[in-house]
């Protein structure tokens, strides 16, 4: 989208167009294509339920239809939430109105929306990594971060009921951080929002709330924005004061998934991070011992026709052919074994120490060696028939040797390994290393993704 109007305080307009090929249209075609399978299903259900039909021709049917009902459902729904693409936004605080503009599939059924700005009552704005795209192979876009916004908008009537509204849109040369506090100051002051707060600044996020009626912890929106040019990296002064300093949420035990259990006793005098057994170590044992394999059929195999020496030679090779892939699938088994082992950590404040504990290993840090706490954001692609993108975040430590002179890094604990979004790993590591950092008094540290 582009801006196209902006009276600071008074009003911001922003116009886009819709996209070629909308997110919905992939499901849509696979509908179509799908419909002629359907048909046969269909016409083939009277004869597998006739008298003389035999059992698995009824239970084929029946798998078949509920198979095709679940492809149609789950497609329907993937329809449905990317028919609407928004095209164009108008807050006009002087008109008390605040337009939002959508098409449908293909540009089709062009929809406004009109809000009175007086029925807002809040409004968040938030920077994503990922901008959506508008899937057009005629004119790629360069990818940059894009924008999430969310009005809360109370109903007609004396209740105080409200809903709330999302878009996802991207903005021209909106791709720095403090552009998109001076963008959402822009958007709060022409909607009518006079008071905001910072939720989350941090290297990756920008969030910021904005209301109608004065909360706690709430400031004044700027009066004096001024004139704004994104292109130019020019905002006004306000919105680099606002985003001066970091701001990260608390860290919060219940909200972080991972095959860690994390136990906060005391804030700030002790933290427990424990990893227990998992069924996956005991799965996969036996199969450690096909690295194995080569020298241990080599005794059995046995060839046709062959003399003494040719016969060992074959013998050899065979065994070493099979050695290959042995040690292959061996080592995925000693790797997933590894990864399933039980291991803790604990921070202690009243000792001063940090004791890691493993199967193999035990150690005790002192909180005089930790250098640095890093945060290292992991990214892994899976390659196939469909690529996958697997984000995770593990914490660790930077602990220096005194008589070495080296430095080593331990991992204390990690996120779970989540697909296609790097953004959710990244929100649970964050507040964890700053409070630690903060608790051992050292360096915080982020490695983003690669």
């Amino acid at each position: 989208m582009k801006i196209t109007r902006d009276v600071p305080g008074e009003r911001l307009t922003l116009e886009g167009e819709a996209p070629r090929i909308p997110p919905g249209a992939p499901a849509l075609v696979l509908l179509v294509v799908c419909l002629p399978f359907v048909y046969q299903t269909l016409s083939g259900l009277p004869a597998a339920f006739q008298a003389d039909a035999e059992d698995g021709q009824r239970i084929a049917a029946v798998a078949l239809t509920l198979f095709w009902c679940g492809l149609f459902l789950s497609a329907a729904r993937s329809v449905r939430r990317g028919a609407r693409w928004p095209t164009g936004i108008d807050a006009d605080r002087n008109g008390g109105e605040l337009r939002l503009r959508e098409c449908g599939l293909f540009g089709w059924a062009k929809r406004e929306e009109i809000v009175p700005v007086a029925r807002v009552s809040g409004m968040t704005v938030r920077r994503t990594s990922k901008a959506p795209s508008l899937h057009d192979p005629l004119s790629p876009r360069k990818p940059g971060p894009g924008l999430a916004l969310t009005f809360q908008i109370r109903r007609e009537g004396a209740s105080d009921a409200s809903a709330s509204r999302d878009l996802a849109l991207p903005v021209e040369h909106l791709d720095r951080p403090e552009e998109v506090a001076d963008f959402a100051l822009r958007l709060g002051a022409a909607t009518g929002l006079p008071f905001f707060r910072i939720v989350r600044n941090d290297a990756r996020d920008v969030e910021i709330a904005f209301r109608r009626n004065f909360e706690a912890g709430f400031g004044q929106v700027p009066a004096n924005l001024g004139p704004a040019d994104y292109a130019r990296d020019a905002v006004a002064p306000a919105a680099r004061a606002a985003i001066a300093q970091e701001r990260i949420l608390p860290f919060d035990p219940k909200s972080f998934r991972s095959d860690h259990r994390v136990v906060v006793r005391n804030r700030g005098a002790e933290v427990r991070f424990r990893k227990p057994l998992s069924l996956a170590a005991i799965g996969a044992l036996p199969f450690t011992l096909l690295v194995l394999t080569g020298p241990a059929i080599f005794p059995f195999i046995h060839t046709v026709g062959a003399t003494a020496g040719s016969e060992t030679l074959r013998r050899l090779l065979i065994s070493a052919f099979l050695g290959v892939f042995g040690l292959i699938f061996g080592g995925l088994a000693i790797s997933a074994v590894a990864s399933a082992l039980p291991r803790s950590a604990v921070v202690d404040w009243s000792e001063r120490s940090i004791r890691i504990r493993t199967l193999m290993k035990r150690m005790q840090i002192p909180f005089e060696a930790v250098s640095a706490v890093e945060m290292k954001c992991l990214h892994d692609v899976s390659q196939g028939k469909v690529t996958r993108h697997y984000y995770v975040c593990e914490v660790g430590i930077h602990v220096r040797d005194p008589e070495k002179g080296t430095v080593a890094y331990q991992t204390l604990v990690a996120t779970e390994r989540v697909p296609d979004d790097p953004d959710t790993p990244f929100k649970m590591a964050l507040p964890l290393a700053t409070e630690l950092a903060k608790g051992l008094g050292v360096e915080r540290r982020i490695a983003d993704y690669s």
